[in-house]
This record gives structure tokens, sequence and C-alpha cells, in this order.
């Protein structure tokens, strides 16, 4: 994705920065993630996905800003003095460089330029209001007038280009634009895929055709993707999972050096961490929300909330069918003699694989049957937010995260988190973990 280009920013997360020699330049789009280091007319260029390469170039021009995707990496240098700018496309396919100048435009601090994969568009300087187009080998293609002020411009994650005039937003496609109605956008924007566009300051917005169908609250973005119904948000050293159509936090995966790019292949995701690329896949990630498995063919759920499962060690609630307030490191076989089924057969699953050894973890299932009844209680272990049936400083670090709201958990996660019983989340909950951990 050959987004949009701010100079004189250190960073964007909209994919095009202004050169730093100090930080690198992350890119990600539906081809790949990109890494570019400049230094005067040199760049290094990483990128993985379906594209693979680690190249050097030396250019021309002193390199002031640049953006990747798609194949390609553009240069941007600014030739004040013959009023033009000088743009450099390196074409990772054929390994091939040309350049070209703009004449009559430059590069100031509003100065927006945004690419997809076969087109240029710059947002005038002398008209906020106005998108010239260029195609990628410089030569004119149209000039486009908007309602309104042009805010903000992002490329699609396939292709096209989205603009926000003031709060509303717009598709350029074809050398015409047309309005997304259905909810105003909070700028800077970026793509996570093609139907989903994610807020830096904490939205995301589900497209259906030309209308916006929802909007979902989510950490600050710095890159993402998606995996069918699940949207992937790095934040930090964490990556985040959202569940399109609830809006829920559903997984998280904690980077080793902080993902500073995100994009999916092949129905894997991989995350620009530091200087290298990891592969993940959805099981590499720690779930969070485990609905309810569907039994409509293995027998029927009871509705009599007096049943005859009970315990003595743990807190058992018969109407939201969860038990609680089990020990960290209790193992299956500790839970099924500290339970009283008298009648039942008890069946414990993580996800949908059943569990014979090992510890209970928070978020697993224990599955009571008879007959054609068929009961379920998710499980709930004290301390234990991350489902791996112990307690560490992985623990801890979610549960702090969570107080100062980048982090966020539900369901028996709650219920593990709780560790005074006060039927609150906060800081003496973390000096109770603390006390766990040691």
């Amino acid at each position: 994705m050959l987004v949009m280009l701010i100079m004189l920013f250190s960073a964007l997360n909209l994919g095009v920065v202004a050169v730093s020699n100090r930080e690198p330049a992350a890119f990600s789009d539906s081809s790949g993630v990109y890494l570019v280091r400049t230094s005067g007319y040199h760049a290094d260029i990483i990128c993985h996905g379906q594209y693979n390469l680690n190249i050097a170039l030396d250019l021309n021009e002193p390199i002031d800003a640049v953006t990747a995707g798609f194949g390609k990496v553009l240069f941007f240098s600014n030739d004040t003095r013959n009023n033009q700018i000088v743009v450099s496309v390196y074409d990772i396919q054929s390994d091939y460089l040309d350049s070209f100048s703009i004449y009559g435009c430059s590069l100031f601090s509003d100065t927006a330029v945004c690419c997809d994969r076969d087109r240029l568009y710059i947002k005038s300087h002398q008209n906020s209001r106005e998108v010239k187009i260029f195609s990628l080998e410089g030569i004119p293609v149209k000039n486009l007038i908007l309602p309104d002020d042009i805010t903000d411009m992002a490329a699609g994650y396939q292709n096209g280009i989205y603009a926000v005039v003031g709060d509303e937003l717009y598709k350029l496609s074809g050398g015409n634009y047309k309005y997304i109605s259905g909810s105003s956008v909070l700028p800077p924007l970026s793509a996570a895929g093609e139907n989903v566009l994610v807020s830096k300051v904490g939205e995301a917005y589900v497209l259906n055709g030309d209308y916006i169908d929802r909007v979902l609250n989510v950490n600050t973005n710095m890159s993402s993707c998606m995996i069918e119904d699940t949207l992937y948000i790095s934040d930090g050293d964490s990556i985040y999972g959202y569940d399109l159509k609830s809006g829920k936090t559903v997984s998280y995966y904690i980077t080793k050096s902080g993902c500073q790019a995100l994009c999916t292949v092949n129905g894997r995701i991989l995350c620009l961490d530091g200087d290298s690329t990891v592969s993940l896949e959805r099981s590499d990630f720690i779930d969070l929300v485990t609905p309810r498995r569907d039994n409509s063919n293995n027998g029927a759920y009871s509705d009599n909330h007096n049943t005859d499962i009970s315990s003595d060690s743990y807190s058992i609630d018969n109407l939201n069918y969860t038990i609680s307030n089990i020990p960290n490191g209790t193992s299956v076989a500790a839970f099924r003699s500290n339970i009283q089924y008298d009648g039942y057969s008890l069946s414990i699953y993580r996800e949908d694989s059943e569990k014979s050894s090992g510890n209970i973890g928070t978020a697993m299932y224990a599955v009571f049957s008879k007959g054609t009844t068929r009961i379920e209680y998710e499980l709930s272990v004290r301390g234990d937010l991350t489902g791996e049936g112990s307690v560490n400083s992985r623990d801890l670090n979610f549960l702090m995260d969570s107080l100062i709201g980048s982090a966020d958990y539900n369901g028996v996660y709650t219920l593990s988190a709780d560790l005074s019983g006060n039927k609150v989340v906060d800081i003496a909950d973390v000096v109770l973990l603390k006390k766990l951990i040691s």
C-alpha cells in the first residue's frame, strides 16, 4: 500500500514517512511488509511476503521521504530551487529504478501524497480541495475537486484511495470520487483490509459498499491487518485481535521488540518485529474470549439452574454457567476431585480439544453430560489472564496494561483478575497478583 506522505513528521501510521537517519520507515499492505532505512542519497530495503528482498540503493537525489507497497518503493526529493518534486520509483520485481519530476509542486507541512497500484495522488498546496492525479511514470491523468478541504488521504488495502473531507469519507477511484455514508471518521486512517479502515486515534470502520456499516472502538493503531472476521492491531509491544462482529478484544500476542508493521499473507500474519519478520498463526495468539460451542447436535443445555453439580472448593454460578475461584496450578485431576457431579460424566476442553492432563486454565470448559442433557461451565483460574494454566509476569503485565487502558479483557477473565473479590479490578488486584507470582 503506497500511502500518505506529510513532510516534517518523524513517522506516520499511514505508511509514508519523512525520513530519519535514526529510525527505519515501516510499511505494510496486502503484498507484505517493508522496512526502509535512508541516509542522504542511500537506502536499504527489506521486504517479506509476496516479495522477499534485502537490497541497498543509491539515488541521484537526497531522500526527503519514502513509501513502499505493492512491490514498489517510492522516494521523494523536494527540489525547491526548481519548484518541483523528484519521485524515484524502485520496482522490486524487475529490479529497476526510474525517476520523474512533477513541476509546480513542492512538499510543505500540509502536503499529502498518496499512491495506489497505478497512480500517484497529490493534494494541491494551492487549493486544499484539489487532488492532482498522475501515472507512476509522472504523466498527468486528471485533477479532482472535492466538496471541501482535504484533511487526510490513505490508500486502500488492495487499491484505490480514501480521502477525508472534514470528518466525511470519500473513495477516489477511476478518476472520480464517491461519498461513503453512514458515519463520521477520525483521521489519520490506514487500511487493514479491503473493507476495513482503522483510525490512529482508536476507531475502526467496517465498510459495506458505499456505507460505513459498523464503528468499533480499538486500541491506538500503529499497523493493522485482517484474517476473516478478526482485525489485528499492533500497539507497542503487543498485537490485539478484535472480532469484527462483536467489537470485542478476543486475543493478543506479545512481541519481542515491538511490532512496526503487520500484514496478512496466505492466511498468516507477518509482523515486522524489530529488524526481523515473524510469521504468526491464529493459534500463536492467546485467547481472551472463547465462544460457547454449538451443542445443537450434542444434546441441549439444561434449563434447571439448580443442578446436581456442586463444589466445596470453587464458586459455581448456575445462572451464568461459570466456575471460578480455581487456584493457580490446579491440575485436571485435582479439579475433578473437588467437584461433585453424581450421575454426570465430566470432560474438560480447551477450545475444541479435550484436555485430560496438565493444569486448568482460564476460559477452558467443563462439560457435564447425562443422557441428552449437556451443561457447559466456563472456568476461571485466579490470576490467570492468559489462559495458559499458570500465573506469571505475562499475566501481571496484562493486568497493569488493562488498568491504563492499553489492554482489555471480559467474561471469565474479569473473574480471574478480581483477586480481591470486590467486583472491581483495581490496583489491589495488582498487589495480590504480585504475591501469587512471588
